[in-house]
């Protein structure tokens, strides 16, 4: 019987005090064999050390890797230092501020694990509001089981979204990882979409429609300050893959709309529930 593959949660961290501990400890109650959890602070200035350093002595029989960059790397930089650390197969990149439900490891590990073409398996997720209260506004993306990687593209690039999750929704193998190239640190807010869609071409994609975590919208959060930058960066994401997918102007056209339509909208409702 072949030994399970090493599980490596990556939790990139930058003054992430207020909900750095529930992060924690939901990867920490995770029950699969051979897990480590690696957090890589940027010169958090919060406290962040103090409170990763108590869940530690919480949870002394798991494996943990704690780096502190000695200059600030930004997040693209950081979230590439945290997954160059870790030692294990599979990988999940998750934020600071985000929770992991029971279940979750095992469930995306089986399925990746055992699924040669499948590159990114991601699970359905709850929005969640400052306080850690689900806000009802998700809507199901895909039906359980494996799809094609280039439908998702395309369906990325036609309506303008992201067609994965967050990326405490998803998981993947760090050889996969290391042929793209990392995350690209000209990125802020489509660090994600930009990664699941590199790592997706000509691959597989695996859905779980179970929800298996949960995604903090705050006011402090990455998402709300950066959803500003969202449009712009669609657009350099679009020229990036168009090059491979030439489209009609007019479907090029139509997309930028709803990319700007969208980020609107979104930037309206971070507003909104960040502060409940």
């Amino acid at each position: 019987m072949s030994e399970a593959p090493r599980i490596s949660v990556c939790i990139p961290v930058y003054n992430g005090a207020a909900h750095l501990a529930d992060c924690l400890r939901s990867v920490a109650a995770q029950e699969v064999p051979r897990l480590e959890i690696v957090v890589s602070d940027d010169n958090s200035s919060d406290g962040s050390l103090d409170v990763i350093a108590g869940v530690q002595k919480e949870f002394p029989g798991t494996d943990w890797r704690v780096v502190r960059n000695p200059i600030r790397l930004g997040m693209a930089g950081n979230w590439n230092a945290c997954v160059e650390a870790a030692s294990g197969q599979l990988i999940k990149v998750m934020g600071q501020d985000d929770i992991l439900y029971p279940g979750c490891l095992a469930a995306q590990a089986a399925i990746i694990a055992s699924e040669a073409e499948v590159a990114v398996c991601a699970c359905a997720g709850d929005i969640c509001s400052a306080s850690g209260r689900k806000i009802p506004l998700r809507r199901k993306k895909h039906d359980e089981g494996i799809h094609s990687g280039n439908k998702l593209i395309e369906d990325c690039l036609r309506t303008a979204a992201n067609p994965i999750g967050e990326p405490v929704t998803t998981m993947f193998r760090k050889t996969d990882f290391q042929k793209t190239g990392g995350f690209d640190l000209s990125m802020r807010y489509y660090i994600d979409v930009d990664m699941w869609l590199r790592l997706l071409g000509n691959r597989k994609f695996a859905f779980i429609e179970k929800s298996y975590c949960g995604f903090r919208v705050h006011r402090g959060g990455a998402s709300f300050t950066l959803q500003g930058e969202g449009y712009s960066e669609f657009l350099r994401m679009e020229n990036k893959l168009n090059s491979r997918r030439p489209l009609p102007q007019r479907v090029r056209f139509v997309r930028r709309i709803s990319a700007f339509r969208d980020s609107c909208l979104r930037l309206a409702a971070y507003r909104i529930f960040g502060a409940i």
